[in-house]
């Protein structure tokens, strides 16, 4: 696998350019053709304008890129007043301008650290176009608007080395498919000629009508490009303390200290980057340490967060770790960042501040399974705060019952803006403000030992209307450990994924999701003993006929490769509301969590013993995220038979159209099949790409033997 990888290069460190952020690859498209065919070099010969031509419809082929761009910080908005180029309104004179100034807003970003963007094209075949390309990225004269000058230049190399220079210039937004939140405008087939039809008709867009002599306006065609989801989400780091002497041995932390430890490590990783030169002195000062960090800067602060065991009820709920967030738009770089906490020791504190027993030092985590139970990287409605909330304002005595009261609805408005001022914009629906901890081993407010926020404590749960993904940090001391909450689930999860360790053939899929369905159904019999199976587990009738109430309210089981490789390395099982949104019914949720509980064994028969791993259902994941655009995994069956001589492919289209509908999804906005085959005794399956009015939330299973796996999608 080869690179293609544009550096492209402004002149000054301000950006003018709005609407995407980083800037699209269409952009840098739009910007290389113009400056490939203008000014000089629209002479050339017209061969050398199609070879030029056929290296551009090449990149319209590929996928889209990665992108690394440098941090950013928004500049002071300037309004001015210039003339609207309607100077014939006003009889041609120059002395009436001030009757035709328009309002001009001007709002740049500046670019901290590098004034360079980087684009990575990965491809395999096409090394011809690709260095023809880094030929005419030399041409480039601008980016962005016509006040940000800019050269570029490209090179060709191996998919490693572009990798190490992406990561080494910052935070890389990579694509994720067509849904998603950020969209970005990417180069698509058409996008030259459409480019190209827009110059033309732009040279022409005013013509004098023959008959009433008035010149007229006709809008030059929009250009042709795809919107691609991309993410650029945060680095997040975790570190585990430990004794020095003895890096097998944790240290435990009381709760009590999270403030005082939280300020610590911020302190020495402050001096460590301090040391290295008088630049970062003062951006570890900034960014890290916080001092002479502005409201500008607050999204743009590297987050330390001391992790308190919360994985078990009765857990001791001491800090045994460290996570350290650095967001995209920080100018310090993640390795960077990285270096300062790496190998960190606490010994000079402990004797100063009292803060530990015996020196310890920062190592990398072993596992960031800690991070899964505080909800990060993932959405929930309910949160409740492990260290307590530093309110924005001081509480007072309450003796009676009437100042209580008053007390508690002003501790609520006050945690409404803390939210507000933590950047989360979701609407409360409930919140419960009290001095006793939510766990059952924590502290009460009062116990953590805060001498800036003291008074002003308090542990609270939120209910949202809507999901908010975490991690979820509120309050005045969320820079210093406090007001770090962990997410409650509402009812137990239906959906449970594990990991398998060995291979088996892709092709066995059903097999292996009929061994784990009679598995499920033989532990969930140990927890109702001879009372009989809801139907739920078996999927049958009382006389052992399939239930066919219209609605699929039995388990769907599935066995695939999540890396779309030919051996099965996952298997699932889902709740019926899950795949089946007509379905609201949650009753036996509960009894399948416990029934999956503990299974790491599953015996499939002459496939062999499978070693099972329960995973963490992430966000980002492309069989259970969110987004619009979904493709098949395994083969869509259509649940009718074919009549005469009708074509698979309207057959299968018009059958999923109808699916969807019976399911409870969205309506779909479009299907496109990939392909189709017909098996034994006319069973037809189909390869499809199907793409919905809004997102949805996998997983996706449809139609004919779904329950075992087949009709699965994932986001394109």
């Amino acid at each position: 696998m080869r690179s293609l990888l544009f550096h492209v290069n402004l002149l000054h460190p301000l950006w003018h350019g709005a609407g995407d952020w980083p800037p699209s690859p269409f952009r840098l498209f739009q910007a290389m053709v113009a400056g490939a065919f203008g000014g000089r070099w629209a002479a050339e010969d017209k061969d050398v304008q199609e070879q030029r031509s056929e290296a551009f419809r090449w990149l319209e082929h590929q996928r889209a890129p990665e992108i690394a761009a440098p941090p950013r910080s928004q500049c002071r908005q300037i309004t001015s007043y210039v003339p609207n180029n309607d100077l014939d309104s006003v009889g041609g004179d120059p002395g009436r301008l001030d009757e035709i100034r328009a309002e001009k807003v001007i709002s740049p970003l500046r670019l901290e650290v590098s004034q360079t963007f980087l684009y990575a094209w990965h491809f395999e075949t096409g090394e011809a176009e690709a260095k023809l390309l880094c030929d005419l990225a030399e041409r480039l004269h601008t980016f962005g608007r016509g006040v940000d000058p800019a050269w570029a230049r490209g090179e060709v190399l191996e998919r490693e080395s572009a990798e190490a220079s992406l990561l080494a210039h910052g935070v890389v937004a990579r694509p994720t498919g067509r849904g998603g939140e950020n969209l970005l405008p990417c180069p698509a087939e058409g996008s030259l000629q459409s480019l190209i039809l827009r110059h033309l008709a732009t040279t022409g867009r005013f013509r004098q009508d023959p008959v009433s002599k008035k010149t007229l306006f006709r809008q030059p065609p929009k250009a042709h490009y795809q919107q691609v989801g991309y993410d650029r989400p945060p680095i997040r780091l975790v570190f585990e303390i430990r004794r020095p002497d003895d890096l097998s041995r944790f240290v435990p932390i009381p709760q009590g200290k999270a403030s005082a430890l939280t300020e610590a490590v911020r302190d020495e990783a402050t001096r460590r980057l301090s040391n290295v030169s008088e630049t970062y002195a003062s951006l570890a000062e900034r960014f890290v340490g916080g001092r002479g960090a502005g409201a500008a800067d607050l999204d743009r602060r590297v987050w330390i967060v001391p992790l308190a065991t919360i994985g078990h009820s009765r857990a001791s709920p001491s800090i045994r770790r460290v996570a350290v967030e650095v967001p995209p738009e920080c100018p310090l770089s993640a390795q960077d960042v990285e270096w300062a906490f790496l190998g960190l020791s606490l010994s000079k504190e402990a004797e100063s501040n009292s803060l530990l027993a015996s020196p310890v030092v920062l190592v990398p985590a072993q596992s960031h399974e800690m991070r899964w139970y505080y909800g990060w990287g993932r959405e929930f409605t309910r949160w409740r705060s492990v260290t307590p909330v530093a309110l924005p304002m001081a509480l007072g005595r309450v003796r009676t019952g009437a100042e209580r009261s008053l007390s508690e609805a002003q501790c609520a408005g006050a945690f409404v803006n803390g939210l507000r001022h933590a950047g989360i914009t979701a609407k409360v629906a409930e919140i419960r403000i009290q001095r006793e901890p939510f766990h059952a081993k924590g502290a009460v407010a009062d116990a953590f030992e805060s001498s800036r926020f003291a008074g002003r404590l308090r542990h609270v749960e939120v209910v949202f209307q809507s999901p908010v993904r975490g991690p979820v940090i509120v309050g005045d001391g969320r820079f210093v450990g406090l007001g770090v909450m962990r997410p409650v689930k509402e009812t137990p999860p239906g959906l449970h994924v594990f990991a398998v360790d060995q291979t088996i053939a892709l092709s066995r899929s059903a097999a292996v999701a009929r061994a784990l369905r009679r598995a499920v159904m033989a532990r969930a019999q140990t927890l109702y003993g001879r009372n009989a199976l809801p139907l739920m587990f078996h999927g049958h009738q009382d006389d052992g006929a399939p239930a066919r109430s219209g609605k699929h309210k039995h388990l769907f089981f599935a066995a695939f490769s999540s890396k779309g490789g030919a051996r099965i390395d996952r298997v699932a099982v889902m709740a019926p509301g899950l795949c089946d949104r007509s379905i609201s019914d949650r009753q036996h949720w509960d009894d399948l969590a416990r029934a999956v509980d503990r299974l790491r064994v599953l015996r499939c028969g002459r496939d062999g013993v499978l070693a099972l791993t329960p995973l963490p259902s992430e966000a980002d994941d492309p069989f259970f995220g969110s987004g619009r655009v979904w493709t098949t995994v395994t083969a869509y069956r259509p649940t009718r038979h074919r009549k005469g001589h009708q074509p698979i492919s309207s057959l299968i289209e018009r059958d999923i159209r109808t699916e969807c509908a019976r399911r409870g999804l969205p309506m779909l906005e479009s299907v496109q099949v990939l392909s189709t085959s017909e098996g034994p005794r006319g069973k037809l399956a189909g390869q499809l790409i199907i793409a919905f009015a809004k997102p949805l939330c996998g997983p996706v299973l449809l139609g004919r033997e779904s329950h075992l796996g087949a009709g699965l999608f994932r986001l394109a």
